[in-house]
């Protein structure tokens, strides 16, 4: 009997030295879990700030080194940097760091009015104009995941499943960024259709050939709502376009107070 009890004890004894060491080494897993945890998220935030620095740097390099290699090629644009005396190299940094900072400010009194012709340099600001305002979200994320895709970094892929956690307010869930694009794109259509159907043959365009018209409007339509740099007097443009300008500009509002 006595060694019955002896033996119930021992064991109850050695079930609670298990359960304890099990209890004490789950903690300890849970613990260096969430330390690891965090620390893949310190590491995420510090290499979030590279991409985004990266990211601005890459864009304003290359847009620099476009606009001037445009200015050097297309003696028209040399001429016209010749009269207002700017020196190429300082348009082609003013220009490009105002725009893509969403400013609107170009170093000459017509605004871009003087380069409406000029449809490739138009081209070169579109980018600067969406990749510096609207569509950095979705390419910041963009940017992360061909990141991850080449270089197969841990970062990546928390910055990517957890954005929310990061706490930069720019890096969008993945179908947020979707909904983004197909919103500026949306928005975008309607905006250059309709000012094609209203001032095609206005005042404003006189002089240009119907790719220079197209490309114009969709430049002059992208700024509406982003730099406000423009290829036109738009005190000439229909009331119906100025409205437009207006509505376009209160959803560019809307957007930036709400998200």
């Amino acid at each position: 009997m006595v060694t019955t009890n002896t033996n119930e004890v021992h064991n109850k004894s050695h079930e609670s030295l298990h359960s304890k060491s099990h209890e004490s080494l789950h903690n300890i897993s849970h613990e260096s879990l969430s330390t690891t945890n965090e620390n893949l998220r310190y590491l995420s935030m510090k290499y979030l700030g590279y991409v985004v620095l990266g990211y601005i740097l890459v864009l304003h390099f290359i847009g620099i080194f476009g606009v001037s290699l445009y200015l050097t090629i297309i003696p028209s644009t040399k001429q016209i940097l010749k009269n207002k005396n700017l020196k190429m190299f300082t348009f082609s940094v003013f220009t490009i760091v105002s725009t893509f900072a969403s400013c609107g400010f170009v170093p000459t009194n017509e605004n871009m009015i003087v380069f409406k012709k000029n449809s490739g340099l138009l081209l070169m600001l579109i980018p600067q104009v969406l990749l510096g305002n609207t569509l950095y979200p979705p390419f910041l994320r963009f940017c992360i995941w061909v990141l991850g895709k080449f270089y197969k970094k841990k970062e990546c892929g928390y910055l990517l499943k957890h954005s929310e956690e990061v706490g930069y307010k720019h890096l969008l869930k993945g179908k947020h960024s979707v909904f983004l694009v197909a919103t500026v794109f949306g928005l975008l259509v309607v905006q250059v259709t309709l000012f094609c159907l209203m001032d095609w043959n206005s005042e404003g365009l006189k002089g240009m050939n119907n790719y220079e018209k197209l490309i114009g409007v969709l430049f002059q339509s992208i700024n509406s709502r982003h730099t406000g740099e423009t290829i036109v007097d738009i005190s000439i443009l229909s009331q119906a376009m100025l409205v437009l300008f207006v509505l376009m500009m209160l959803v560019s509002l809307t957007f930036s107070l709400f998200f």
